[in-house]
């Protein structure tokens, strides 16, 4: 039974890592994307694995309270909620 229940952890952790699942093009549009580099955040062109999606989502995070230094930014507080909120919707089509 241990070996199985080490089998189905490594197997999980080899997806979370490597298995490439969420696909950002199909939810930010060009408006988002260029909020995400104002917030020097990098967002690369290809299918995020669900560990680099969760990286992605903490570095939003980071900005949650952070409205005077949004709005010094020149970054609406409005236009980050839209961001978080993209990625709750992708957090749940691909149910992570």
């Amino acid at each position: 039974m241990k070996n199985n229940i080490c089998e189905e952890i490594s197997k999980w952790q080899k997806e979370y890592d490597k298995k490439p699942l969420v696909d950002l093009s199909q939810y930010f549009t060009t408006k988002d994307k260029e909020i995400i580099k104002k917030l020097n955040i990098v967002l690369n062109d290809k299918v995020y694995t669900e560990y680099e999606f969760e990286c992605l989502e903490m570095d939003l995070i980071a900005f949650y309270k952070q409205k005077e230094l949004l709005k010094k930014m020149g970054i609406a507080y409005n236009e980050i909620k839209r961001i978080w909120n993209i990625c709750n919707t992708i957090r749940e089509d691909y149910c992570i």
